[in-house]
């Protein structure tokens, strides 16, 4: 009785190679989907980092211009799909640009950033740029006073 008891706690070897064989089907079809998602997300982040650092980069040209110039630089965008760039306001030169938006990122929000020579925003309320790729999204806020966030 003590034989057949011992033959029923232990898995036979087909048992093993079956069950690893299941685990190796199922993390197969889970890694790729893992892996497409962390790629798209972190492509959205860069983006937005990205259009981030355009908009600080035309901040401090703006105020770098200082009295020589009153009309300032902007950061303009084409919705939804980009491309955004730096732009001389007083005669629409690119200074920057165009930049464009990787698939499958779309923006939308506002499509002009003007920043004057004192580094603040040529409006009456903040602007920001929402970028996202349909699972993550990314928001930069540029505030009146010209302090840039990405949340």
């Amino acid at each position: 009785m003590t034989k057949n008891h011992r033959r029923h706690l232990a898995f036979t070897l087909m048992e093993l190679l079956l069950i690893v064989a299941l685990i190796g089907i199922m993390v197969s079809i889970a890694i790729p989907r893992l892996n497409h998602e962390m790629i798209s997300q972190g492509q959205c982040e860069a983006t937005a980092q990205h259009f981030a650092g355009i908009c600080r980069l035309a901040r401090s040209w703006a105020i770098g211009l200082g009295g020589s110039d009153n009309s300032g630089i902007q950061v303009t965008v084409t919705l939804p799909k980009g491309p955004y760039q730096i732009v001389k306001v007083s005669d629409s030169s690119t200074l920057r640009g165009p930049h464009p938006v990787p698939n499958p990122i779309t923006i939308s929000g506002d499509t002009t950033f003007h920043f004057n020579r004192m580094g603040t925003l040529e409006d009456t309320t903040s602007r920001s740029a929402t970028f996202s790729d349909g699972v993550t999204q990314e928001t930069v806020t540029v505030s009146l006073i010209g302090h840039i966030k990405v949340s």
